[in-house]
């Protein structure tokens, strides 16, 4: 178990209640996740860093797909960043039925470096922005005017975001704690032979 919070916009804190326990099994293939991240960072670092976004949000495609292009959603979102087919068509994607381009991890960062752009812009918090990403823009901003807070932890105490919502962004964070410190959780830091990321 992995019990975060994350304290990185100035001195705001979650509540007590709000510091998440995460069962290392929650996060997906929790077992390879220096792997995934060393296979995967030269691209997705690459294109955060050439439009100054935070590298740490590498941590939110593990989260959304475990960085596997084939990865499919109950909501049909497809790929590494888990676009569903509006939002992949709006960042330039092309999806027919012989191209998904939200398979194609170039693609899909290029689009997802757009779209966290925009929810970073439209809400100035990288908390915020990450739990637009998950539940939609209109939500957190309903969420925002419902509860009159700006601040994700205290939009958390209501009731109107989802749990899976509510557990996005702390499952963002423990991701990077473990990908950043590997050795602490007995991780592999090492890629095996035997590993294909695809």
């Amino acid at each position: 178990r992995l019990h975060t919070y994350h304290r990185t916009q100035g001195d705001e804190e979650p509540p007590p209640e709000l510091i998440v326990t995460t069962d290392l099994a929650d996060l997906r293939r929790a077992d390879v996740v220096a792997v995934a991240i060393n296979t995967n960072e030269p691209l997705i670092y690459a294109q955060l860093d050439e439009h100054g976004l935070p590298r740490d949000l590498i941590y939110q495609a593990m989260i959304e797909s475990g960085f596997s292009p084939y990865a499919y959603s109950w909501a049909k979102a497809a790929g590494v960043w888990q676009f569903i087919p509006s939002t992949g068509r709006r960042y330039n994607m092309k999806i027919d039925w012989w191209v998904d381009e939200r398979r194609d991890p170039f693609s899909a960062t290029e689009g997802a470096v757009g779209y966290l752009t925009y929810l970073y812009e439209l809400f100035g918090d990288w908390h915020l922005a990450s739990a637009a990403y998950n539940a939609g823009e209109g939500k957190i901003g309903r969420a925002i005017k419902r509860y009159e807070t700006r601040n994700f932890w205290e939009l958390c105490q209501g009731d109107y975001l989802k749990p899976e919502t509510k557990d996005y962004v702390p499952k963002i964070i423990a991701a990077a704690i473990l990908g950043k410190y590997p050795e602490r959780y007995g991780l592999l830091d090492e890629v095996p032979e035997w590993h294909d990321p695809w």
